[in-house]
């Protein structure tokens, strides 16, 4: 097997995902993702060496995943407010799909991958920020809005969510975080 082979890589990441999603950071191994995967072992580790490089990876490309539907959305000609709201959701639907125990769990065993995540976060943000900066020129915002300011304290707000899974409930709490600042900043 080659190891540029774009079948197999999505094969462990999709399986990555699943164990992520069941185990968290523990739990299993790279032997079990290559058994799940159906691949041998010294192919995985041509591929990706570290378990901390495949989760990381795996959860940045669901990341990218999300980033584009979010840039798909924000570029769409509709109502400001309507696609700000479908916007807010899609960031909750998302947050929703992780168990937030195993992801806090994950970004406490792993500092890299939380540093990723929320490197990988900024470029949602700044898609969002320009998003709402073409909202306050256009008048629709109200004009003492700081939307760096409002994106960075979003950005905590979320990261707070999801590494405090017994404190918060994901998608009712990030949606009721949204709304709250969307309501807040209507010109």
């Amino acid at each position: 097997m080659k190891i540029n082979n774009c079948d197999i890589i999505d094969r462990i990441y999709e399986e990555t995902l699943n164990l992520i999603f069941t185990y968290g950071a523990k739990g299993w191994t790279m032997d079990t993702v290559c058994k799940k995967s159906g691949i041998a072992k010294d192919t995985l580790y041509r591929i990706i060496s570290k378990k901390e490089e495949l989760i990381k990876d795996t959860l940045l490309k669901e990341l990218d995943k999300h980033n584009k539907a979010m840039q798909d959305l924000l570029i769409q000609d509709r109502d400001f407010f309507c696609t700000l709201r479908d916007s807010a959701t899609l960031l909750s639907e998302f947050i929703a799909k992780f168990s937030l125990d195993k992801l806090s769990q994950i970004f406490l065993q792993y500092p890299s991958v939380e540093k990723a995540i929320n490197n990988g976060m900024e470029e949602y943000f700044q898609s969002f920020t320009n998003f709402l900066n073409e909202g306050k020129k256009s008048g629709l915002l109200k004009e003492s809005v700081d939307t760096n300011l409002l994106i960075n304290f979003i950005h905590s707000c979320v990261m707070q969510i999801l590494k405090h899974p017994e404190i918060y409930n994901a998608t009712k709490d990030t949606e009721v975080l949204l709304d709250y600042f969307i309501d807040g900043i209507k010109g």
